[in-house]
Parts: structure tokens; C-alpha cells; sequence
């Protein structure tokens, strides 16, 4: 394989004698492409030479232009200061911050586009003029008066901010290319006696290509593409789009123009992963089963680069040297989410104005933080009683005395918490950045992750320039303001990799393969919105007018994306591209890149040599505590004995029920024990509700117990106002239950009782007193049942909210906060176990039998406080009452227990999920 590196050192050092070469320039589009010229162009020297001048476009044209151009930030603020200057009634730099890097993104197309300003701005107030126009009224609204008139002032603001950094001596990055662009023979005057050699380029701006085109045309510049003839010659490529026009003024150079996508053998292997991280999984098969990515001329890609960090964790043992050419994204790491945390607590913190409390959503998303964590840990100190005795209160607002108290000596340092309109900006950032020292403090002793101490140090550096930019600046009053102020610093920021950046195999993003050639490529992440990139329309101008003027728009976004692509698998001989083809990451899709479409349908075709094979790896794996609705339990020993001791400790009707509708969804839930959190409830569930209707008739039935009279039932009608207020204040002692939708349930909860209480006056007036036997009482039954494992005794266990006796007839009642109707409750021996209602009524019948008690005429029923008028419903056999459960019907249900236990022994190897059970908690 002829690298295009290669091409051209071999073309260069033909063309000009050594002695000569210091006199010459080349410049590259990254500082990547340089290192691999100067190791290239040393074979060519002759004892001892100077090497041409290789170097980056920025830093070639900023030698020749007398201001230094300002960073983003800066550009900002300066273009806030001219906008005020221009608008009377400005907004506040917070709202300005919305809009204002699209106004410099605009303005920035405007100077390297080299564009009429006045043209363009005069077009798009015309434009929103029409947008805004009202047929049916004679004038517009003083909305829309405002709106014209801030595309009215945008030309002028534009002036302004040119005159105002101008006479600073300052300038943006786009000025300097326009005015090169402009006057390049006055600029470029220096430039004699030399030559430069533009190398790798795809999309230029009109700035840059006039620049180019300026040396070009004087004969003291050459340009040489690096592409291929297939994509070069069909104008339907996109891939080509860029260099087919520039080569109209540059001429056809032969040097770096390859024709391998046509007339070379290529394997190419694509592999369809899972999900974004199995991709990395994919990558490490191919490398740990292919000897030859420890060559110099190997490669990994990311198009995403945010998988590079799982990447590191998953490099096989094979590999002995590698160099990571790409940074690490700063916004992908654990501190950036960190930071990203505390500005959203600070938010909500400022939105509420909330000095003596925090919010729990908050709390638990900052003090869960893992770097928190870590940092509270080393400190010794543990939030997990206030943690437990948040859930088990339902703060939703936590005291800050209680939050003071828990940290401790370190409260000071979570002070920035506590809302203060005072704080300043500045004040603020000096807490953040602290806190950050301190958690950098405790990594460097305790925890080895470099990438983590690197990004913290980083983080510290770029805060500390914010509060310089602040002070220069004064002009933020938000915390929002102040979190965008801050991601925009820090969103370009990369922790960058120590290696040997010729040697081993080589680890890059996209845009650092420019110009470099390897044999083996690997390629992660060939989906599309990731290849091509998606991209959104970050622009004030309408994309009809930035057509007109020759902007880009999607589609030379789409071309650039397509020549990355192409051009490196061009001269490549083994390919793997890499795509997740199941799980999704926020909004993104799993769909294939159009390119892997293209090399199937058309570059193969046209290229018979290509070998082209697609393959579907699955890395999942089957384990005992982490399952899905696919797998299967193995019953192996540990399950028996899971088992054995979840049966001898006593099994509910909800265990059974579980078990019912799904053997699996039991298994994960009460042999592992993996249940759902305890969670704070800012809405009351419908459980907790239920819950608390039982706990509060509880209570006034136990001052009634052992007869429930008229003047009893009175008394609760007296009583249950306090009654529930204290059962709620058990629940949400914050008294968050008298506000918003926890009101209507708290309303909602009181006219329960009391129409439950009404009914019961009711019915004892006209039956006589009840004689209450046993509120929430628990009830066991043990039972010995042969299983193919041997006789298991197993405990059957139950809690009946109320057993009564009215006149002979002894009464089992369960209550129902939801709706229950009688046909619910209709016996089929046949079937027994299908009704979960009826299930659990005849378990508490079998429950009850279990006792040497005396208890004629017993039935067992639901009362549903959503059909209160129904009053009890009681089991029925056919359309008949249930009373005095008969022997042929309880040996029936106790057979059906039996076979319940049986199967759970049973000898098939596998429990699997009941694929008829839609609503497992844990398989699904």
C-alpha cells in the first residue's frame, strides 16, 4: 500500500533539491498528518538537511496577519457590549446568551463567505417582514413590532461589533480570513523567493479557497488532494463534491489521487452490535483475534468518541503498543456530570428561593453522585440514615439543619446549596471550584483513575478562567447563564493521551485521520446521525437564503461526512465497521449509515475484487442476579436451597399469585430479594394510599375492639379526621399531603372513611352489634407436601385486615382501595388459581381452618371502597354464598397448594418467564 503521505514526500523530494527545502511550506489540517510527513521526508535526506516548515492552516496565515484573533468566550462577551450599544432596550446577557453564539455563527459565515453584509442582513429582514405580516389587522402587534425591529438593528450590530473590536486591535478568527481573502497581495507581500504545498483539504471556505487559489494561481503554491477516482468522477458522489470544484482552478495533480476503491482487493467485515458499549465489545474480539492490528499501519476509529474510555477497559492482551491519538471528551467524563449536577441543583435552588430546605430530587441527585460518594467516604462520612430516614419520612423537602448535621465538618463546603441572593457569580463559581479541589485531593490519594484526576484538574483550570472572563465581564446574574457560560468553555475540551504517536496501534477520532493511510481499520459507530453526523440548522438565517448565498447547509455537511468515510477505507485492505443495531442512546437511532448501504450496493458491485461479509455477534450472558425475559433460570442447587429456605420462612398469597403468573418474575423477586428501592413519593402512590385507608380504620377500629355499636361507629365519625391526619403525617411528615394532587388524595382518603364508616352505622343498625375478633392479625399454617426433592414443610402465612362475627356467621374481610365487581369472586374448582381475588379469600379460608378455632358459619369476602354501595362481597359458589366452607371444596384447594409447591421441585431444569404475564416487574 502507496500512502498519500508517501505520494507526496516522494513527489516533494523529487521536485526540490535538500538544500532548498527549508525555504518551503506545507500545510496540513492537523498537527497529526505533520508528524507522519517529517518521519516520511527523513528517508529522503542526504546526511544532514532542514525540514520544510509543516504546520497547520491557523498557524500558516496567523504568521501573516498583524492581530491575533479572540477566543470564543471573548467574542461573546464583546459582541454582548456592541449589542447593547445598538439596542436601547436590550435584554440581559442571560437571555442574549440563547441567541448569541448563533449571531457569531452567522457573522463568522457572513466574513468567510465574503459576503455583502448589507446584502444579506437587508434580505433577511425582508424575509421576516413577510413572516410577520397580519392580513386581518391594519397594523402589527407590538410583539411583532419588537421582533422586526431586532432584524432591523442586526446589520447594525454587526457594524458595531467590527468598529468596537477593531479599535482594541482585536478580531475574530473569520475577520482575519476575509481580509487575507480579500487582500491576499498585501498581506502575503512577504511570502518570496518560496513555495507552499496545501495538502489533504476537503471543505474550504470561500475565504480559504481564495487564499489557496492566490497562491495557486502567483505559482507559489500547489495543492494536493488526497481522494480517490471512484467518488471523484460520478458527480452523484458526495464524497467528491468539494475537490470536483476545486480542481477547476487548481488543476488535475496525479499525486495522492488513488484508485484503489475500483482496482483494489479489500476485505470488508461489518458487525451489527447489540447496543452503543457492545460495539466495544465487537471492537476487542477483532483486535484480540487479529495479530496483524499490532502493525504501525493499524487503526481504531471512533466516529462517537464518547466509547473511546469503555474501549480502554476492553483492550486485549494482545496488543502491545498503542497510542491514543484522539482526546477524551471532557463533557464525557465524571466531573463534567458532576458539574453538570450542581448547576441544575443550583438552579432549581435559585428558582424556588429556598433557604432552609432542599429539595429531594436534588439531595438524592448530587449526594448519590458516586464522585460525591467517593469524596464524603474518604471524609467518613455516610448519609445513610438521613438517606433512610428520607424514604422512610417522605421528605420531599429536607431540612437543612438535618443536611448540616450529616456532613458534618464538611458542611461549609456544601454551603453554595443554601440560596442567597447576594452571591455573586464569581462567589458562586469559588464554591464549585473548591468543592472540586477537595474531590481532586481525595482521588489523588485514594482512587487511580487518571482520566478522572486529569479531568478534574481541568476542570479547576477552566472554572478559574471563567471567574477572569467574570470579572472582565461582569454581566451574569443567572445560574443558567453561568452554566452555559461555563459548557461553552468547556465543551472543546479533551483530555488528551501520552504515546507514541508513530508506533503501535493507533486509537483516532474521524477528523485525525485526515490524510493518514493504514491497512487495517477498524471503524466504531457507522450509524446514522453519528456518520454522518446529524446536523441542526444552528443559524438565525432561513436555509433558503443560506442556499442563495452559497452557505452551507445540510448537504455539505452530509459531503464532508462522506469524504471522512471514503477516503479511509480508500487504500485500507482490511475493513471492520462497526454499528449498534439495537439499543438506543437518548434520542439517537440504531439505524445503519447510509454508507455501509453504499459500499453493499454500489461500491462492490463496481469492484469485484471487494470481499465484503456481514456478521451479528451477541456478547450477552446468562447469570443468576442480572436476567432478562429471554433467559432462563438454571435450578441447580443454589436454587433448592433459596428455595428450601424462602418456604420454611413462610410464603404469602402474593408469593403464590407471583408465582402463578410468572415462575421467573417469583424467582427474581423472592429467592434473589431483588426488589424495587424504597423511593420518595412527591405524588401519593395508589399503594401508599391504600395502605394508609387501612392503617387509619385500624386505628378506630381498635378503640371500638371488641364491639362495634352505633355509638363506637359515632365516636370514629368524631375522630377520623385526626385519625388520618396522624396516619398521613406517619407517611409525609413534611405535610406535603396538603398541597397540590397529595390534597386531592388527602380529601379524597378522608370522604373514604367517612362513607365507610357511614355504611358500617348503617348495617349494624340494622343487624345488630359486631363483635370484632382480630384486626390485622397475622395467621400460619405449616404444611408437609411431598416433592420430587423429598417432603418439604413449608409455612403458609397471611395478614387479614378483619375477622368479625355477626349473629352465628363468622366473617374473613379483606379491603379494596380498587374496584372489585361479584362475578370476581366466583369459585371454579376446575380452575382454581386463575382468580388472584379468589385465590386469596380461599387461602385465608385454608389459613383460618389451619386454627383449632371455633368458627361456624364462616365466610370470607372484599369490601371495595370504589363500589362502597355493593357493600361485602363474599365468595360464591355459582350465584350462592359461600358459608361454611364444605371438605370436598378446601381438599380441592389444599391439592391445588400442594401442586403450587410440587412445581416449584420440579424435575425440568428451567424457570422460565410466562411469555402470557405482560406486567412482570423484573423480567421485562
Amino acid at each position: 500500500m502507496v500512502t498519500f503521505v508517501q505520494s507526496f514526500c516522494k513527489h516533494f523530494a523529487a521536485a526540490h533539491p535538500q538544500q532548498e527545502w527549508y525555504l518551503l511550506d506545507v500545510v496540513v489540517p492537523s498537527q497529526r498528518i505533520a508528524l507522519h510527513l517529517k518521519k516520511e521526508l527523513n528517508q529522503y535526506v542526504v546526511g544532514s538537511a532542514w525540514l520544510p516548515n509543516i504546520r497547520t492552516i491557523n498557524d500558516f496565515i496567523g504568521e501573516y496577519y498583524p492581530q491575533k484573533p479572540m477566543d470564543g468566550i471573548t467574542t461573546l462577551f464583546e459582541l454582548y457590549q456592541s449589542y447593547c450599544k445598538v439596542v436601547s432596550n436590550a435584554e440581559s446577557f442571560d437571555q442574549f446568551l440563547n441567541w448569541g453564539n448563533q449571531i457569531i455563527g452567522d457573522f463568522n459565515d457572513i466574513d468567510k463567505y465574503l459576503l455583502d453584509d448589507k446584502q444579506v442582513f437587508g434580505n433577511l429582514k425582508s424575509i421576516k417582514e413577510i413572516e410577520s405580516w397580519s392580513l386581518n389587522a391594519e397594523t402589527l402587534t407590538e410583539t411583532q413590532q419588537r421582533f422586526l425591529a431586532f432584524w432591523e438593528k442586526l446589520g447594525e450590530v454587526y457594524s458595531q461589533f467590527k468598529l468596537d473590536t477593531n479599535e482594541k486591535g482585536w478580531c475574530t478568527g473569520a475577520q482575519m480570513y476575509r481580509d487575507l481573502a480579500t487582500e491576499p497581495y498585501r498581506y502575503f507581500a512577504s511570502f518570496k523567493n518560496k513555495h507552499v504545498y496545501f495538502l489533504a483539504f476537503n471543505a474550504l471556505s470561500k475565504s480559504e479557497e481564495l487564499i489557496f487559489n492566490y497562491f495557486v494561481k502567483s505559482g507559489q503554491g500547489t495543492c494536493f488532494w488526497d481522494a480517490d477516482e471512484y467518488y471523484l468522477k460520478d458527480v452523484h458522489q458526495e464524497a467528491g463534491l468539494f475537490i470536483r470544484q476545486f480542481q477547476k482552478w487548481s488543476g488535475h495533480q496525479s499525486v495522492g489521487i488513488s484508485n484503489a476503491l475500483q482496482g483494489e482487493a479489500k476485505f470488508i467485515q461489518i458487525y451489527s452490535a447489540k447496543s452503543n458499549l457492545d460495539q466495544v465489545n465487537v471492537v476487542a474480539k477483532i483486535i484480540g483475534e487479529n495479530n496483524n492490528f499490532n502493525e504501525n499501519n493499524s487503526a481504531v476509529v471512533f466516529a462517537d468518541e464518547g466509547l473511546l474510555r469503555p474501549f480502554l477497559a476492553a483492550i486485549p492482551e494482545n496488543i502491545q503498543q498503542m497510542n491514543v491519538a484522539m482526546g477524551y471528551p471532557l463533557r464525557e467524563t465524571y466531573s463534567f456530570t458532576l458539574l453538570d449536577i450542581i448547576f441544575k441543583t443550583l438552579k432549581s435552588i435559585s428558582r424556588y428561593k429556598n433557604k432552609q430546605y432542599l429539595y429531594f430530587k436534588d439531595f438524592d441527585q448530587l449526594f448519590n453522585n458516586e464522585m460525591i460518594r467517593t469524596f464524603l467516604l474518604a471524609k467518613g462520612i455516610r448519609l445513610q440514615s438521613l438517606i433512610q430516614e428520607v424514604k422512610k419520612f417522605n421528605f420531599t423537602y429536607i431540612p437543612k439543619s438535618r443536611i448540616i448535621e450529616s456532613l458534618k465538618d464538611q458542611s461549609a463546603l456544601f454551603s453554595f446549596l443554601w440560596y442567597d441572593e447576594q452571591r455573586s457569580a464569581v462567589e458562586q463559581l469559588n464554591h464549585i471550584t473548591q468543592l472540586f479541589d477537595e474531590i481532586r485531593s481525595v482521588y489523588l490519594q485514594h482512587k487511580k483513575d487518571s482520566i478522572e484526576l486529569e479531568a478534574l484538574y481541568k476542570l479547576n483550570k477552566d472554572l478559574t478562567l471563567t471567574k477572569t472572563y467574570l470579572l472582565r465581564y461582569p454581566y451574569i446574574s443567572t445560574t443558567e447563564g453561568l452554566r452555559i457560560i461555563t459548557h461553552q468553555l468547556l465543551r472543546s475540551e479533551t483530555i488528551d493521551f501520552f504515546g507514541e504517536p508513530l508506533q503501535g496501534l493507533q486509537v483516532l477520532g474521524l477528523l485525525e485521520t485526515r490524510g493518514l493511510d493504514f491497512e487495517n481499520v477498524i471503524l466504531v459507530s457507522c450509524n446514522e446521525e453519528v456518520l454522518p453526523k446529524s446536523s441542526f440548522n444552528d443559524s438565525l438565517m432561513p436555509i433558503d437564503l443560506r442556499t442563495f448565498f452559497g452557505l452551507p447547509t445540510k448537504q455539505q455537511k452530509d459531503a464532508i461526512f462522506a469524504y471522512y468515510f471514503y477516503r479511509l477505507i480508500q487504500r485500507a485492505k482490511n475493513i471492520h465497521l462497526v454499528y449498534n443495531d439495537g439499543l438506543t442512546e437518548k434520542l439517537n437511532s440504531t439505524e445503519k449509515s447510509r454508507y455501509l448501504l453504499q459500499l453493499e450496493k454500489e461500491v462492490c458491485t463496481s469492484n469485484p475484487a471487494i470481499v465484503l461479509r456481514n456478521h451479528q455477534i451477541d456478547f450477552e450472558r446468562l447469570s443468576t442476579t442480572q436476567v432478562s425475559a429471554e433467559k432462563v433460570i438454571i435450578k441447580d442447587e443454589i436454587y433448592y436451597q433459596k428455595l428450601d429456605a424462602f418456604l420454611q420462612g413462610g410464603i404469602s398469597i402474593s408469593a403464590i399469585n407471583t408465582y402463578l403468573t410468572c415462575p421467573k418474575n417469583f424467582y427474581i423477586k423472592y429467592l434473589l430479594r431483588i426488589g424495587d428501592e424504597t423511593e420518595i413519593e412527591e405524588t401519593i402512590e395508589v399503594s401508599t394510599y391504600g395502605t394508609i385507608v387501612h392503617e387509619v380504620l385500624q386505628s378506630l377500629y381498635q378503640t371500638a375492639f371488641p364491639l362495634l355499636t352505633v355509638a363506637a361507629i359515632d365516636q370514629m365519625l368524631a375522630d377520623y379526621e385526626s385519625a388520618t391526619n396522624r396516619v398521613f403525617n406517619k407517611y409525609f411528615p413534611a405535610g406535603n399531603y396538603l398541597e397540590g394532587k397529595n390534597y386531592l388524595q388527602y380529601m379524597l382518603a378522608l370522604q373514604t372513611v367517612r362513607a365507610f364508616l357511614n355504611k358500617e352505622k348503617s348495617f349494624v343498625s340494622d343487624n345488630g352489634v359486631i363483635s370484632l375478633i382480630g384486626l390485622e392479625q397475622k395467621f400460619e399454617r405449616v404444611a408437609e407436601i411431598e416433592t420430587e426433592k423429598g417432603i418439604k414443610q413449608v409455612t403458609f402465612k397471611g395478614v387479614f385486615d378483619r375477622v368479625d362475627k355477626i349473629g352465628s356467621k363468622t366473617r374473613i374481610i379483606d379491603y379494596k382501595t380498587g374496584i372489585v365487581e361479584a362475578k370476581d369472586l366466583v369459585v371454579d374448582t376446575a380452575n382454581l388459581g386463575k382468580k388472584h381475588k379468589v385465590n386469596q379469600l380461599l387461602f385465608y379460608v385454608y389459613l383460618m381452618q389451619g386454627k383449632d378455632l371455633n368458627t361456624p358459619h364462616l365466610t370470607s369476602g372484599i369490601f371495595s371502597f370504589k363500589r362502597m354501595n355493593q357493600g361485602l362481597l363474599n365468595l360464591r359458589m355459582d350465584k350462592e354464598e359461600i358459608i361454611d366452607f364444605d371438605e370436598t371444596l378446601m381438599e380441592a384447594y389444599t391439592y391445588f397448594l400442594n401442586e403450587v409447591v410440587q412445581s416449584m421441585y420440579a424435575s425440568e431444569n428451567e424457570v422460565r418467564h410466562n411469555v402470557e404475564s405482560p406486567y412482570c416487574e423484573y423480567c421485562n
